[in-house]
């Protein structure tokens, strides 16, 4: 099975455009809770950890389909820099855990990236995955209607906001990092 995370959250909205389903449609309202904010709803979301990366490889676009296909409504990614300023999909500091490439992202051009595997390290079946660029992840998972937890891992902020600008998927997602540097940013 994937590791599927459930996590509360409010929603940012307070008309019934949104709270009526139409964003989330498999959303269900699941009540007040504890210091629940006057013209909040908490909607109970089911996050897919790096997409399905017990059933396919991690952070690529077949794991986002096998958590999706199990029900979840988010998928938590992790975003990280190419040397030469292009987004990617991807939990390591280094390509050698889950491509077939080496040594550390910010390290190579989205050129060499884009000609990775990062699928058969998982398995046979997955083999041709790519390194996912993160505004095609965005806009896949936007077209599956689903939203994103998008984990900064490094890479310039300003640039990952324009991103989920862009792609539509503002609304759609929440962004978090352990790094003090880039929930600064």
């Amino acid at each position: 099975e994937a590791v599927v995370l459930a996590v509360w959250a409010a929603s940012r909205c307070h008309g019934p455009t949104v709270c009526d389903g139409e964003l989330w449609p498999r959303r269900r309202p699941c009540g007040p809770r504890p210091g629940q904010r006057k013209g909040h709803t908490w909607w109970r979301r089911l996050v897919g950890h790096r997409g399905g990366s017990l059933i396919a490889a991690a952070n690529t676009l077949a794991a986002a389909d096998a958590a999706l296909n199990m029900g979840a409504h988010l998928i938590e990614l992790d975003v990280r820099e190419s040397a030469d300023g292009v987004l990617y999909v991807l939990h390591d500091q280094t390509l050698d855990r889950t491509t077939d490439g080496s040594g550390p992202i910010q390290h190579h051009t989205a050129a060499e990236i884009d000609a990775l595997d990062a699928g058969r390290w998982f398995a046979p079946e997955f083999e041709g995955q790519r390194v996912p660029r993160l505004d095609a992840y965005l806009d896949y998972l936007s077209g599956r209607g689903a939203g994103a937890y998008v984990e900064i891992k490094w890479c310039n902020a300003d640039t990952c906001a324009s991103i989920l600008h862009e792609t539509g998927m503002i609304d759609s997602c929440f962004t978090f990092s352990f790094k003090p540097e880039m929930r600064a940013a």
